[in-house]
């Protein structure tokens, strides 16, 4: 399937797959909030979801820190 990797420096990245399309081109910056892809069901899903993976200098991390934390850092006001 389609997959959209992106380097957030410090060893940090994150991946987005089962994209049914990509809408940001390699090697481009990213801004917070920026869609950088479509939810899709490539490869052996069964239905339309994106597969989130965060990896810090290439081991795979549980993303539920990442996401809680950015619920705090990133609020809306």
């Amino acid at each position: 399937g389609r997959m959209a990797e992106i380097d957030h420096v410090f060893g940090l990245t994150t991946r987005y797959g089962h994209l049914a399309r990509i809408l940001v081109d390699k090697g481009a910056k990213v801004g917070h909030r920026q869609k950088i892809g479509l939810m899709g069901s490539t490869g052996r899903s069964t239905g339309i979801h994106v597969h989130y993976e965060v990896l810090f200098d290439g081991t795979p991390v549980n993303p539920m820190k990442f996401l809680e934390a950015g619920r705090h850092v990133f609020k809306q006001g």
